[in-house]
């Protein structure tokens, strides 16, 4: 494993972190997710300090952190300085024997993301001969948003770019389909990770107009999006105050703005709610 921090992160919402921190240019050595709601995450260790600036301020718990690979190691013979320089000499002897890659394998229960790796690869500069990826974080974070990844990680050694990818026991065969609007309104949140977006956030749909196609620069991919749709709600209910609302939020769950109107056989109930749906996400 490569020299770095090891971090264990925690909270709602952690499967955004490796994104968040790829956009601000912090190189992801490996991401695991051990959870729902938690991940390790190895970053170098010249990021540490840009990873709790990045963080300081949100709702993730930073519960324990530690250096990993070759800085560890490094920690251990620093009492030893003979070992030292023979560790050093023989890390700078392999590093400049793996300039180029010659072969890239993609191993793991996720292998059969071969297709997609390669596409990924390509897209940031690395084919066979080129130099290892830059970006190894930016690459980590979009690999690691593919359906049902649990682990990813890059290594490149002797000429070889080797790319793991694990996958969760519940991983289902992935959809065919193109993403439609589930509902009339606007759209509030929409991800594309693979396909192309015929709307963007903010425009008006109509239930069942075509949101992302599986048709990407004259070829046929398999779609990866998701969408949040909000819609005005106004609708009539019996019974009490009370019983209108909870009604409402039965039919249409969490709402916005919602006003409750006495008329003549109930309730009018207004308001916005939200309907989300997703192809392969």
């Amino acid at each position: 494993m490569r020299a770095g921090i090891q971090m264990h992160i925690e909270g709602l919402g952690v499967q955004r972190v490796p994104d968040k921190l790829a956009r601000a240019g912090v190189e992801l050595v490996a991401v695991r997710a051990i959870g729902r709601n938690a991940l390790i995450l190895t970053v170098r260790r010249k990021d540490r300090e840009k990873v709790f600036a990045i963080l300081r301020d949100s709702c993730y718990n930073i519960k324990k952190h530690r250096p990993v690979g070759i800085w560890r190691a490094a920690q251990c013979l620093r009492a030893r300085a003979g070992l030292l320089v023979g560790f050093v000499l023989a890390a700078a002897l392999i590093g400049f024997a793996g300039t180029r890659v010659l072969r890239i394998d993609v191993v793991g229960s996720g292998a059969y993301y071969r297709t997609e790796v390669l596409r990924l690869l390509e897209e940031e500069g690395v084919t066979q001969f080129s130099a290892p990826p830059s970006a190894g974080a930016a690459l980590c974070a979009r690999i690691f948003a593919l359906p049902h990844v649990t682990f990813c990680a890059l290594h490149h050694e002797g000429g070889v770019l080797t790319v793991e990818i694990q996958t969760g026991e519940d991983a289902a065969p992935l959809s065919e389909e193109w993403l439609y609007a589930p509902a009339d309104g606007v759209i509030e949140e929409l991800t594309v990770l693979r396909g192309t977006p015929l709307v963007k956030e903010g425009d008006s749909v109509r239930a069942g107009d075509l949101v992302v196609s599986g048709e990407e620069n004259g070829r046929r991919v398999l779609v990866m999006a998701r969408l949040r749709i909000r819609f005005a709600v106004s609708a009539y209910f019996s019974g009490t105050r009370e019983g209108a609302l909870a009604q409402a939020y039965l039919e249409y769950g969490a709402m916005q703005d919602i006003a409750a109107q006495e008329a003549e056989d109930g309730w009018l109930i207004t308001g916005q709610a939200f309907a989300s749906c997703g192809v392969n996400l």
